[in-house]
């Protein structure tokens, strides 16, 4: 899965909104209401600020100001009363569920959380 690098600075929830505003706006002409699906995807990966640092640590949010705790807070608030109609990433999202239900993925993540989550403990394993 890939996702689009976001970099945060002061003005970016309110630049969002007004993004978000105008998509909502236009989503008359568009099928798709791209940045607000954009914003609801985002709102539904970052519940924490775990979230955020992992994010930050794939580069897929820039590492420009604000702290993890602040940037989740920005994404929890981002699509509030955002009517979302048609999903554009509706097909990513059920093949991801459907790799993350399949029994083989289940224990391949246990394994690498649980003996492999850094090279001592892999070592000590």
């Amino acid at each position: 899965m890939k996702i689009p690098c976001l970099a945060i600075e002061d003005t970016m929830e309110t630049f969002m909104r007004t993004l978000i505003a105008y998509d909502q706006h236009s989503s008359k002409v568009n099928v798709y209401p791209y940045i607000s699906n954009y914003a609801h995807i985002m709102t539904q990966l970052i519940g924490s600020h775990r979230d955020v640092k992992f994010l930050r640590k794939k580069q897929i949010i820039l590492e420009d100001i604000g702290d993890d705790k602040q940037v989740a807070s920005i994404f929890k608030k981002l699509s509030d009363e955002v009517e979302i109609t048609s999903f554009y990433y509706v097909e990513e999202c059920i093949k991801l569920t459907q790799h993350c239900e399949k029994p083989w993925s289940q224990m391949k993540a246990s394994l690498r959380h649980n003996y492999f989550s850094s090279p001592w403990v892999g070592a000590s394993t």
